[in-house]
């Protein structure tokens, strides 16, 4: 089975210096790596490695506009010249388990398979919610057979929002579907640079303080020493 993760980046330095270390922790790496970059100055990817594919766009990114949406329909039509069987994002600011890729891949099933079993954590803020997916997942946290790609471009072609998540599973019902109530990626928010769309990314949005990180710490262990320099950014 050959394996292509999707990243959309730009703007979050911090963010992808992390994100490159949890894709280079997996227990099971890609075959391709494809990296959106849409912003100045440049993200710093390895170099000289044949497995990842960095693109720049003709768009950059700028404050007070979103360009998710385009950055992800791009991604999508070039996996379509990319030899792989399954395909999923991997978000530039979350965190992945070490055997996430290796877990995702296990459990591919020609349709969509995720995680049900969400959280969110601000490390900015120090807040977290839970939640409560029961008839899809987020996209950060989606796996799909190549089959379904021209379906989810079908989507993105006649709806602007900026992310899937709930359009992505609730209009692609014509394919296996599986959730998995399993705890292999938590929801990162708050870290530097360019903002995000969702609600969490929003104090008001955040249900339970956790001023001490305990949550974080219990949720993904030592790695929440990754995230408590980000604590209480102006």
């Amino acid at each position: 089975m050959k394996i292509l993760a999707i990243t959309c980046t730009g703007g979050r330095p911090e963010a992808f210096k992390l994100c490159k270390f949890f894709m280079g922790r997996q227990t099971h790496r890609p075959d391709t790596w494809l990296i959106i970059d849409d912003c100045m100055p440049r993200t710093a990817v390895p170099q000289h490695e044949d497995w990842i594919k960095l693109v720049h766009p003709m768009w950059l990114w700028q404050r007070k506009t979103n360009t998710i949406h385009a950055n992800l329909t791009l991604a999508l039509e070039m996996s379509l010249e990319i030899d792989h069987d399954v395909a999923m994002l991997f978000e530039d600011d979350d965190w992945y388990a070490p055997n996430y890729i290796e877990f995702m891949a296990e459990n591919a099933n020609g349709g969509m398979v995720g995680l049900s079993k969400s959280h969110d954590y601000n490390v900015r803020f120090r807040s977290f919610r839970y939640n409560h997916n029961r008839h899809h997942c987020t996209g950060a946290s989606t796996t799909w057979g190549r089959e379904v790609t021209p379906r989810l471009l079908e989507i993105l072609a006649g709806d602007k929002r900026a992310a899937l998540d709930r359009i992505m599973w609730a209009r692609t019902r014509m394919f296996k579907q599986s959730l998995i109530p399993e705890y292999f990626f938590t929801g990162i928010k708050g870290l530097p640079g360019r903002p995000g769309t969702v609600r969490t990314h929003r104090k008001g949005h955040l249900l339970e303080p956790d001023p001490e990180m305990a949550k974080l710490k219990e949720w993904i262990g030592d790695d929440w020493k990754l995230y408590e320099k980000f604590g209480n950014l102006s």
